[in-house]
């Protein structure tokens, strides 16, 4: 275990009795008031050993000179040009904290708050058991706050069942097969042994991806009830578009492929047929039949292993021509 690092959010004398360094990690896509909104939270966090890194993955007018003349010398600010997806973006962030030696990486989306609380209740989890490699919160959805969003998650891909769990649980729970996607803390030597997110995926199902990789190496994965995030859903892209039917169905695979077995394919691909694609099959034909080609445009890329980022613009060039 790394020795922990100097308190305090700037600068500190280190010391075995500090508490543990973490870098907070926030992507900013064209979402300045959600940005602004989250920092606003993070600076009434209670807990005294955080910095905040913020990447502005190339929004059309950069983002970060607000952010700057906002929150000055008290958040780490990255200007890309470009939009380098969700995956490439966290991980140039996590790259630049692993360089500082934070103990704990946070990836927060910019389209949360959270309670004052939240980030010492989180440490406090994971420096109580040293078996936990990744640790999220509890989730609440920002606008009715009687609904949780998620309390963690599992994942079955021989029935391909991939849920949230919506029960409000009072105790930490362990050993999940992941955690929401918002809000995940992974503990330094886990980053440093599974590595970073698959680009691959470029946006949707990286999580599930990273949690399977850490608990094949025998990582644990849980939740702190008592850390609360409030998420703004579908502030970052809506629910049911065709970006989200579209990664949802390829990266669905590809996360097969590169975490299931061979004997569980068979099942996988009927419950996968049955579940997912039918759903959102009959989604589209319903409500926007001119975009049912994203979901054969989902298939034949991962086929034809087209990862990464995709541009559905051919898809919707060829429904405009129809």
């Amino acid at each position: 275990m790394i020795a922990a690092e100097a308190p305090g959010r700037e600068t500190g004398v280190p010391g075995n009795d500090a508490p543990p360094r973490v870098a907070v990690i926030l992507l900013n896509y064209n979402g300045l008031e959600l940005t602004r909104d989250c920092l606003r939270s993070l600076a009434r966090v209670d807990y005294p050993a955080f910095r905040s890194i913020v990447v502005d993955n190339g929004s059309a007018v950069d983002e970060t000179i607000p952010l700057r003349e906002e929150f000055g010398d008290t958040i780490d600010l990255v200007r890309n040009d470009d939009s380098k997806g969700f995956c490439a973006g966290n991980n140039q962030a996590m790259r630049l904290a692993r360089a500082e030696d934070y103990r704990y990486l946070l990836l927060l989306n910019n389209d949360t708050t959270v309670e004052p609380d939240f980030l010492r209740r989180l440490v406090d989890f994971l420096e109580a058991d040293r078996s936990i490699g990744i640790a999220g919160p509890k989730v609440v959805r920002y606008y009715d706050r009687s609904q949780l969003d998620s309390i963690g998650g599992d994942v079955r891909l021989v029935i391909a069942r991939h849920v949230h769990y919506r029960k409000p649980y009072t105790t930490p729970r362990r050993d999940l097969t992941f955690v929401h996607g918002c809000a995940f803390m992974v503990r330094r030597e886990t980053a440093e042994q599974v590595g970073f997110l698959d680009e691959d995926y470029y946006a949707y199902w990286e999580e599930t991806d990273y949690c399977l990789r850490a608990r094949r190496i025998g990582w644990r994965i849980g939740v702190e009830p008592a850390a609360v995030v409030y998420h703004k859903v579908g502030q970052t892209n809506r629910y049911l578009s065709n970006f989200y039917i579209y990664y949802m169905i390829r990266n669905g695979l590809l996360c097969m492929r590169k975490n299931g077995r061979a004997w569980e394919w068979p099942t996988f691909l009927l419950c996968f047929l049955i579940g997912d694609i039918a759903k959102y099959g009959a989604y589209l034909l319903v409500r926007r039949p001119r975009d049912l080609p994203v979901l054969a445009r989902a298939l034949s890329d991962f086929v034809a292993g087209r990862l990464g980022r995709r541009s559905l613009e051919r898809t919707a060039t060829a429904r405009a021509s129809a």
